[in-house]
């Protein structure tokens, strides 16, 4: 009896969905023009439709570079589709581009869109720098703004009082905002460096707080940076020592008066220099009493006070002698200070 051998070969047919691989590929080129890629893996059958559209005020479907379908060690597909756009076609916030993909598996296609709040490149804010502030000397405060495109970024200033919580916005007729560019970087995102510049004063300035407040289309809501309650330094004023009638054997006391100063961080000195000698001796005993009396905060948020050296003139000991009244104050880079003398007989 004969036998007969039959081969059967089983087809098992199945369809694979398409995987969006997230995140999108992003890349800014040349000429502010956007690149973006997309890639769908673990797909089957092979064959599938990628279309690119651009929504807004020029609707059409563009000339994607989608390449060829790759196979995978599963016998599934990955596929790669690239599109680029000009930047300034986001300039109006309802324009988008929309990628639309069709595949046998898919009951409807597979999309995704973009406008600029979808986008990476979102503003960074450094922390504003406030310098050494001082009454009556221009200063800035400078905040450092980064990593955003396009470059449509809207900066806002805003002062805010001490003990008042209203917003004033500046510029004013005492704050100035410097109108600056802002700089393209090799990742061709933009980066600035905002100013506030003005004359601090205490009256006006000191305990208020500033804020920088950015807005960018790639934001929802703005982002801002603020400053600590401002401390601002006064420089103290001294004036010419004040010299009694001197008399041998009946105590004077010779005053300085120093004034408009901040912080309440000031150091007197009381020395004296012999006639004929260049050696200072700094007056803390000898019959030599010194005090400052330091009267309470001025209106202008200022420091005042009235330096004093007591003594009872000896003739042999002071005659022909200098005194010099020296001041030190976190303001001044050096000690300043008042002189008088020689002492007559």
């Amino acid at each position: 009896m004969q036998r007969h051998i039959f081969t059967v070969t089983l087809c098992y047919c199945f369809a694979a969905k398409p995987r969006l691989v997230e995140p999108v590929t992003m890349t800014l080129l040349e000429n502010s023009q956007i690149h973006i890629s997309l890639c769908l893996e673990r797909f089957y059958p092979k064959d599938i439709e990628i279309k690119w559209y651009m929504e807004g005020s020029q609707n059409g479907i563009s000339s994607p570079s989608t390449q060829k379908p790759t196979e995978r060690n599963d016998q599934t597909f990955n596929v790669t589709s690239d599109f680029s756009v000009s930047g300034s076609f986001f300039a109006k916030p309802h324009n988008k581009v929309l990628v639309e993909w069709k595949h046998e598996s898919l009951d409807a296609p597979g999309c995704r869109s973009w406008s600029w709040r979808d986008f990476p490149w979102r503003p960074v804010m450094e922390d504003i720098i406030i310098p050494k502030l001082e009454a009556g000397k221009e200063a800035a405060l400078s905040c450092k703004i980064s990593g955003y495109f396009p470059d449509s970024l809207f900066v806002q200033w805003i002062k805010k009082e001490k003990g008042n919580e209203s917003e004033i916005k500046l510029p004013t007729r005492e704050y100035a905002i410097p109108c600056v560019k802002s700089n393209e970087e090799k990742d061709k995102t933009f980066t600035r460096v905002t100013r506030l510049t003005f004359t601090p004063h205490p009256e006006r300035d000191r305990g208020a707080e500033f804020i920088c407040r950015v807005t960018h289309p790639t934001l929802e809501e703005p982002i801002e940076k603020r400053t600590r309650p401002l401390d601002i330094s006064s420089r103290p004023v001294m004036e010419d020592i004040m010299i009694p009638k001197l008399e041998a054997g009946k105590e004077v006391a010779l005053s300085c008066n120093i004034s408009g100063y901040f912080p309440d961080s000031l150091s007197v000195q009381w020395i004296k220099k012999q006639k004929g000698n260049e050696s200072e001796i700094k007056l803390l005993t000898w019959g030599y009493k010194g005090r400052y009396s330091k009267s309470d905060e001025e209106t202008d948020k200022t420091f005042s006070g009235v330096a004093r050296l007591t003594f009872t003139p000896c003739p042999e000991r002071d005659r022909g002698a200098e005194f010099i009244c020296r001041v030190t104050h976190p303001t001044l880079e050096e000690p300043m200070e008042k002189r008088m003398g020689p002492l007559g007989g």
